[in-house]
């Protein structure tokens, strides 16, 4: 069973939608380009669902102490 709060995404403009994007793109194209880099030049090897779950965590984490991330 899952319990939680329900976030809604903020109400923003036509013009805010496409800037919105571009930005997580950006930043999800970051994100990738580190977890390839460490999987190809880290000497152990990383399982990248493991390290994703470890990033999320440490990302809600930072938000404040009371948020978690609730793994399915």
């Amino acid at each position: 069973m899952y319990a939680g709060y329900k976030m809604q995404l903020p109400k923003v403009q036509n013009t805010d939608i496409s800037k919105t994007v571009s930005q997580n793109f950006a930043l999800k194209q970051k994100l990738d380009e580190v977890l390839a880099y460490l999987q190809t030049k880290y000497v152990d090897s990383l399982d990248a669902e493991t390290t994703s779950d470890f990033i999320i965590q440490q990302l809600v984490f930072a938000l404040d102490p009371y948020s978690e991330y609730l793994d399915h």
